[in-house]
């Protein structure tokens, strides 16, 4: 990938029937200059792609509920076109989904960079369950953003910017997703815990 993907299958709840899930996450290409953004913006898209088709191919393995794939996509909608295209050519198919986009778009989590750039993303895939499984369909239900203030272990520091100014030290440039997922509907076992 010239990037890296990380990825861990672990089981959602402790009860010994508790569904598999695949958490991935990945950086992709940073833009670089005008000069460089065909060639750039060529490999963020192969890059999306085979991050896709290798988390699909991994929760496919592992017969998993639900496969997420989230990060510094660094993709920008006016330039990259939507990336869920890139991703429903994979493996996976047409069951990528934007986390942002199925609980509602909610502006106010919407950038996660600067005031307009929603670089970061979360994309997740529900495989169908196999025929027989009581394994429920999973569903996000809430996508907000951490790390816009300014944590007690920097209160009070400040950075340098390009320009000269002086800003708060934040822990990154980007605002964190936090994601959260439940089953779509709640049958026995290992659901009944998740509440």
């Amino acid at each position: 990938m010239s990037r890296g993907l990380l990825m861990a299958v672990t089981k959602w709840g402790s009860a010994p029937n508790a569904p598999h899930v695949l958490l991935a996450t990945t950086h992709l290409e940073s833009w670089v200059g005008p000069e460089a953004n065909g060639e750039v913006l060529a490999n963020r898209r192969r890059q999306l792609a085979e991050a896709g088709e290798k988390v699909a191919r991994r929760a496919a393995e592992a017969q998993c509920c639900l496969a997420v794939l989230a990060g510094d996509m660094n993709w920008n909608d006016a330039d990259g076109g939507d990336p869920l295209e890139v991703l429903r050519a994979t493996a996976g198919g047409g069951g990528w989904r934007d986390a942002w986009q199925a609980v509602g778009s909610p502006q106010e989590s919407r950038a996660t960079m600067g005031w307009n750039f929603r670089l970061d993303r979360c994309f997740y895939l529900c495989p169908p369950p196999r025929t027989g499984s009581s394994v429920p369909q999973v569903q996000p239900t809430a996508v907000s953003l951490v790390g816009k203030s300014q944590p007690p272990s920097l209160h009070g520091r400040t950075v340098e910017t390009r320009g000269g100014k002086r800003q708060k030290l934040l822990p990154s440039d980007h605002r964190g997703l936090l994601v959260s997922f439940a089953p779509r509907r709640a049958g026995a076992g290992w659901a009944a815990e998740l509440d």
